[in-house]
């Protein structure tokens, strides 16, 4: 991000987010309605998405333009 002169996003902290789907659960069970926030599809997307990758060099990595992002943003300043 510093590179493109844009600031780093502002974030929630996780307490809140997970008072606010409290919040929507509560809410919800009273008014007999499904919550569109719950303390597992936050759980959900914690998840960590890093992986084995070795397919991912093996396969892809020989065809793309650019193999890392300084090589891309190299580019981009020329």
């Amino acid at each position: 991000m510093r590179c493109m002169g844009i600031q780093k996003p502002w974030r929630m902290p996780l307490w809140l987010i997970y008072f606010a789907a409290g919040i929507f659960e509560l809410v919800s069970k009273i008014f007999g309605t499904i919550s569109p926030l719950t303390k597992d599809f936050i759980d959900i997307g914690r998840v960590s998405y890093y992986g084995e990758t070795s397919r991912f060099r093996a396969e892809l990595l020989p065809v793309l333009k650019y193999s890392n992002i300084n090589e891309g943003v190299k580019e981009m300043r020329l």
